[in-house]
């Protein structure tokens, strides 16, 4: 439903494909044109239809060593953002109708083990080793690479309401043989000059 106020209906499409393009996981979506009848009346609009993110899209764009692993879907909820911090590590679990958790365990629930990503907020905020020494730590932890393109990306397409300013709006994975994270892009509905209430040169984002 266009909600965002996108006249070209397109905008969160394309913002996918860029990053599809650039090798990253991300969901599949295509416009689809819905009728809606009742007895008196009927209404066509255009929708987006988008993949899901959860276990199946796991098994659909990953091999079957690397699609085992914890998938997380980071989001601002009434406990906080998911902003990576130490206190970020009392907002991760799995939502029920008492806790809404900033990171939210959509696979393995049934044996829940946090320890990765537990690890990788404390190292973010604890390690003071070197620069050289502090790389390879990162390089064990965050598949780099594809980090640095889901960050310049998203600065590029001006999407304000994800992990830079409101802390959300993103999935982060750990890849079940390397154990490295993996950062997926969600709902860029705000994007391309969609910015709601954010200031229009963004001088306002972090």
């Amino acid at each position: 439903y266009n909600k965002c106020e996108d006249g070209t209906f397109t905008k969160q499409a394309y913002a996918y494909e860029a990053f599809r393009s650039e090798g990253l996981l991300v969901e599949y979506n295509n416009l689809v044109k819905t009728t809606i009848k009742t007895k008196n009346d009927s209404r066509c609009e255009y929708y987006l239809a988008q993949e899901c993110i959860d276990k199946e899209f796991l098994k659909y764009h990953l091999n079957s060593d690397e699609a085992k692993g914890n998938l997380y879907k980071a989001t601002y909820t009434s406990v906080g953002p998911a902003d990576y911090t130490l206190d970020a590590l009392n907002r991760i679990g799995v939502e029920s109708n008492s806790f809404k958790p900033s990171y939210d365990l959509k696979t393995n629930d049934d044996e829940i083990d946090n320890s990765l990503l537990e690890n990788l907020i404390k190292t973010l905020n604890n390690d003071k080793s070197s620069a050289a020494n502090f790389k390879s730590t990162l390089d064990s932890l965050v598949d780099v690479e594809s980090m640095l393109k889901y960050h310049a990306l998203a600065w590029v397409m001006g999407n304000p309401d994800d992990s830079r300013m409101n802390y959300n709006n993103h999935y982060v994975y750990f890849n079940s043989k390397t154990n490295k994270a993996i950062f997926i892009p969600y709902d860029f509905d705000r994007c391309l000059g969609i910015l709601h209430t954010w200031d229009k040169d963004m001088s306002s984002l972090q």
